[in-house]
């Protein structure tokens, strides 16, 4: 695959207990971050609960209720393609001040530059405001 978004994709179910914080539906957005789910082989959007682990970003594919999107209603246990390693986008929560800075995940899916106890889940390649996407190297650090 060749163009602005790439990197090694696995398909991962998304979970029964996955919501989107937007707007309550079981459902992933484009450019979301991942963590894994209570069973193997699922996935699902950040609560911000304790012991979420980062697993990817979906750059590539998205799974919503939107009927016009083809599939609609609930989307727990279809599958969907995560980003684990390349370059993704990702929407901020606060600025970023630089290339270079370190990010972590928060509830719902977005990013924001990591503290010194935070988990790290890629470096930014781009500077960019609260709201913005941001292109980002997935490189966690645990």
């Amino acid at each position: 695959m060749a163009g602005k978004i790439t990197g090694i994709e696995v398909a991962y179910a998304i979970a029964a207990d996955n919501v989107n914080t937007d707007n309550g539906l079981n459902e992933v957005p484009m450019f979301r971050i991942l963590v894994y789910g209570d069973k193997p082989g699922e996935c699902k959007l950040p609560t911000g609960a304790a012991g979420e682990t980062f697993l990817g970003t979906n750059a590539n594919d998205q799974r919503l209720q939107d009927q016009r999107m083809g599939g609609g209603g609930p989307q727990a246990g279809k599958h969907l393609a995560v980003m684990r390693s390349g370059s993704s986008y990702v929407k901020l929560t606060e600025d970023c001040p630089k290339a270079g800075t370190k990010l972590t995940f928060v509830a719902g899916g977005f990013a924001k530059p990591a503290s010194s106890t935070d988990p790290v889940i890629g470096i930014a390649e781009q500077a960019g405001k609260a709201g913005e996407y941001i292109s980002f190297w997935i490189a966690p650090q645990y």
